[in-house]
């Protein structure tokens, strides 16, 4: 580490529009200078998104022109605890999609707002597939990806069960999403592995939840008051004290009730009706049934693994998730253990019939709460350690009424998963900042759902006085 660390800031190495016609206009000039770039990773998206806003003092907006079909090279290095790391967009520069405005701000300069991609989502959506593609849904993702994907790692997890998908004139990306929703892991298979896909600026994803969820946490990120520090730390822990720091945090407006429950992630009924035999057959998920069975963050983290709501019964001795208040019908043809759609007269058919019994559930109620479950936003120093997909922790400090030695959010601590990754590269202030969504499925100490028991009261804990914080009813 160098000596003498500036918390937040960067070095822009290479920095270029390459219009359609050939044309370089470097970025590092004082005519053509950058304001901001700000990336984004999201963990739902199939490509890294962003935007760059210019200065263009010799218009070479006009003169390129700027149309929509220029890349941009860029490699920005950023100091780290260990290292330097760096965006490197140089051999595989970002597609220019848009030219979102262009202001006039003085004579003969302007303000110039671009958004950009990764090339792949550009070779993605120009790419049509007409063909059978048989094998794991893995296999099938890794041709995908080699039609797709140049130079770029990826991580695909290993599928069970032999499929065939009939593309017409679809592309790549949209084949992979049929892939994701149906897929089971081999590390899994009899569990819901509820697979994502995504890229990231380091490498493409095809992996479960279950298997982000199992990764080692890559960073701690803590709070504390400015000044806190004992005077006698030494330079390399205030360092990393200060690279873990959360800046600013926002608690999420996670766990909306009334959504979750129209939703289906408290529970939803299953009919599926199989065309080769002219049967149906119904198949209830039920919330709080189905959590021990099922792969979660505190799972592999943490002190415990507790449902994110109240099994508090609520009407007629039932719980929220006794109201399967969402209903699915889906068509399967099924011969046994085989697609029936693909039977032969030798029998030699080896495509698994689908299961939507297994994955279908399951998987909306989880993506359910990835999207509408427990969530933070945390603020910090501009950090290229974390990706999306990545496990972090973060203690959130108590901020409600004490009534002992409350320091953390008993919800709002632990491990997260990184949903989406926001890089901010401010030219003016020289600052890098990054900004995380970060959501959890299950929660350490569990909810309390008659006032009677609690885990909050256990050793160790910060609530003794339980009716402080759940007081019973008073007629």
């Amino acid at each position: 580490m160098a000596n003498e660390y500036n918390f937040g800031s960067f070095e822009t190495i290479t920095a270029e529009i390459i219009s359609s016609g050939g044309r370089v206009f470097d970025l590092k000039t004082p005519e053509n200078s950058i304001i901001s770039i700000t990336i984004y990773e999201d963990i739902q998206s199939h490509a890294v998104t962003g935007n760059i806003i210019i200065r263009d003092v010799s218009n070479f907006a006009s003169i390129g022109p700027l149309i929509g079909q220029e890349y941009l090279k860029l490699k920005l290095k950023t100091p780290t605890l260990k290292d330097e790391e760096s965006f490197d967009f140089e051999q595989f520069p970002f597609l220019i999609n848009s030219l979102e405005s262009k202001t006039q701000v003085g004579n003969n300069i302007e303000v110039l707002v671009l958004s950009f991609t990764s090339d792949s989502l550009s070779k993605n959506n120009r790419t049509k597939i007409t063909r059978n593609l048989e094998g794991t849904y893995s296999e099938i993702v890794k041709k995908l990806f080699d039609d797709m994907v140049t130079g770029k790692e990826c991580y695909i997890e290993p599928t069970v069960g032999v499929k065939k998908i009939i593309s017409p004139n679809l592309r790549p990306a949209d084949i992979i999403r049929i892939a994701m929703t149906e897929s089971v892991s081999e590390f899994l298979e009899g569990s819901i592995s509820n697979y994502m896909f995504f890229e990231t600026l380091k490498a493409f994803h095809f992996r479960s939840l279950p298997s982000l969820y199992a990764q080692g946490y890559k960073h701690n990120f803590t709070t504390y008051i400015d000044g806190s520090m004992p005077s006698k730390t030494s330079k390399d822990n205030k360092d990393e004290r200060e690279l873990t720091r959360i800046i600013d945090f926002t608690i999420g407006s996670g766990n909306e009730t009334l959504l979750h429950f129209l939703s289906g992630t408290y529970g939803s009924n299953l009919y599926t009706h199989n065309i080769y035999n002219k049967s149906v057959r119904k198949n209830t998920y039920n919330y709080f049934d189905n959590f021990p069975k099922e792969k979660h963050i505190g799972s592999f983290h943490g002190k415990g693994s507790n449902p994110t709501f109240s099994t508090k019964e609520i009407e007629n001795k039932k719980r929220v998730s006794d109201f399967p208040a969402r209903t699915f019908v889906v068509p399967i043809s099924q011969n046994g253990e085989k697609d029936a759609q693909y039977s032969t007269p030798s029998d030699t058919n080896v495509v698994s019939a689908k299961n939507p019994q297994v994955y279908l559930q399951q998987r909306v109620s989880q993506m359910n709460q990835l999207a509408n479950g427990i969530s933070i936003r945390i603020e910090t120093h501009g950090n290229t350690v974390v990706s999306a997909g990545d496990i972090v922790r973060a203690d959130i400090p108590y901020t409600g009424f004490k009534t002992g030695n409350e320091v953390d959010d008993p919800v709002y601590k632990g491990e997260f998963l990184v949903k989406r990754v926001r890089h901010d590269f401010d030219y003016t202030l020289r600052s890098h900042r990054t900004n995380y969504v970060l959501v959890k499925d299950s929660i350490e100490t569990a909810i309390p759902d008659d006032g009677e028991e609690t885990i909050f009261s256990a050793k160790n804990s910060y609530f003794e006085d339980k009716e402080t914080f759940y007081p019973k009813r008073v007629n």
